[in-house]
C-alpha cells in the first residue's frame, strides 16, 4: 500500500502535502488532476457531490482510457451519464513500470477538502505501456506541452478524447470503498 493511501481517509481532510498538489495555488479548483506515481492517482474535485456522483465514482462501471493528441498523453476516465474527466500527463516518475499497475481514484469534496471516496482499479499491461510509450513520445518540454494542452482543450471534448481512447472497462463493484 503507498504512503498517500496509508494516510488517506474516507470523510478526512486530503493531507496537506498532497492538498497542495491537487488544489491551485490561487484557491481555485482543478475538476480532476493526476499524480503520476507510482502508483497514478486520480483526484476527483467536486464542489457539491450528490449521491449519485458518489455511488458512481465508488461502484459504478468505469471506463479508463489512454491516447496522445500532437503527441500529448491523456488519460480518461469515464462514468458514463456525462460524468467523465481527463487529464494530461506530462510526466510519470522515474521509478515507474509496466508493474506499477494501481489506478487510485479519490474524489474530494471541494468545499471543506475532505476524501469522499476512494476505488483501487487494477489496469492491464497493455494500457499501462501505452501510457508510458505516449509519454516517452511526447516531443516537448513540460512548458510548452501546458501550452498544447491548452490549444488542445480549446478543440477537443471529453466526449472527443474518450473516443480516440483505447480503453478497459470495469464493471460495478459489489462493495463501496
Amino acid at each position: 500500500m503507498s504512503e498517500l493511501m496509508q494516510i488517506m481517509s474516507i470523510n478526512k481532510k486530503l493531507p496537506e502535502l498532497y492538498e497542495k498538489q491537487v488544489f491551485n495555488k490561487d484557491g481555485g479548483l482543478d475538476f480532476a488532476t493526476a499524480i503520476t506515481g507510482p502508483p497514478i492517482f486520480v483526484f476527483i474535485v467536486l464542489n457539491s457531490v450528490s449521491k449519485k456522483e458518489k455511488e458512481l465514482i465508488q461502484n459504478g462501471e468505469v471506463s479508463v482510457g489512454v491516447v496522445a493528441i500532437n503527441t500529448i498523453p491523456f488519460l480518461v476516465v469515464d462514468y458514463g451519464n456525462g460524468l467523465h474527466f481527463d487529464m494530461p500527463i506530462l510526466a510519470l516518475s522515474e521509478e515507474f513500470t509496466v508493474g506499477d499497475n494501481a489506478l487510485n481514484i479519490v474524489m474530494i469534496n471541494g468545499r471543506d477538502h475532505c476524501v469522499q471516496s476512494i476505488r483501487v482499479l487494477g489496469l492491464k499491461t497493455e494500457l499501462i505501456r501505452e501510457l508510458i510509450g505516449n509519454v516517452e513520445k511526447m516531443q516537448f518540454d513540460r512548458n510548452i506541452a501546458k501550452v498544447i494542452t491548452e490549444s488542445i482543450y480549446n478543440s477537443y471534448s471529453t466526449e472527443d478524447i474518450l473516443r480516440r481512447c483505447k480503453t478497459q472497462v470495469f464493471s460495478k463493484s459489489h462493495k463501496g470503498n
